[in-house]
């Protein structure tokens, strides 16, 4: 466990795992925020799956405007989609009109929080990502692995998208003899389920994008 200044400093957790292993934590909003933009949207009548928002997100230009997903008056439910209008128009950004607009927003803000958090998960460990590893329902986004892989600069290894449901079956399997360890379980997890690789490219100036929202331009 790391218990440094550093690390309360930074507002990171170390979770327990198997086998006394411990995860480095630090938590950011994830896909909640699209989810509410659905469920808002899903109210209003009219199509609004995942796959067909992704697709027309990526044809909206990207780097229009960004937020801070982690910001507090997004962690309620409800109205998410002019919240976060209201939040881009505050800071001086364009204001997102359309639901493609809007997915596109969040996702570029995901994947500048994760770059973010890369660096304070590096700083405070004082371990250098090679790669990144993507799992989850996120993983199955072709957007949002290839902007988590340009903010990065790093590779991005997506999959199992089910890894909380997987990772329990690993576990039940080997507390009951039926794989022999974590490392055998591992082995047959990346074997079965191969993860799907984005090479990093360059999309957006991150930078740029990083000093609009501590207030630059």
């Amino acid at each position: 466990p790391i218990t440094t200044p550093a690390a309360r400093a930074a507002n990171v957790t170390n979770e327990l795992g198997i086998d006394g292993t411990t995860r480095l934590l630090k938590n950011v909003t994830g896909l909640w925020l699209l989810e509410e933009c659905r469920r808002t949207w899903d109210g209003e009548g009219g199509p609004n799956n995942v796959v067909g928002l992704v697709a027309a997100a990526a044809k909206v230009p990207g780097g229009r405007s960004v937020i801070d997903p982690d910001d507090a008056r997004f962690a309620a439910p409800g109205a998410m989609p002019d919240r976060i209008a209201d939040a881009c128009a505050e800071s001086g950004q364009p204001r997102p009109q359309t639901q493609a607009e809007v997915v596109r927003v969040i996702l570029d803000s995901l994947a500048l929080a994760w770059r973010a958090t890369v660096r304070i998960i590096e700083a405070v460990s004082g371990v250098d990502a090679e790669v990144i590893h993507l799992v989850g329902g996120g993983s199955a986004n072709p957007l949002l692995r290839e902007l988590c892989a340009s903010a990065c600069a790093r590779p991005v290894l997506s999959g199992p998208t089910e890894a909380t449901v997987v990772g329990n079956a690993m576990v039940q399997a080997i507390a009951d003899g039926e794989i022999a360890d974590l490392a055998s379980g591992r082995r047959l997890v990346r074997w079965t389920m191969p993860p799907t690789r984005t090479d990093p490219a360059t999309t957006l100036d991150w930078d740029r994008l990083e000093a609009r929202l501590r207030g630059g331009r």
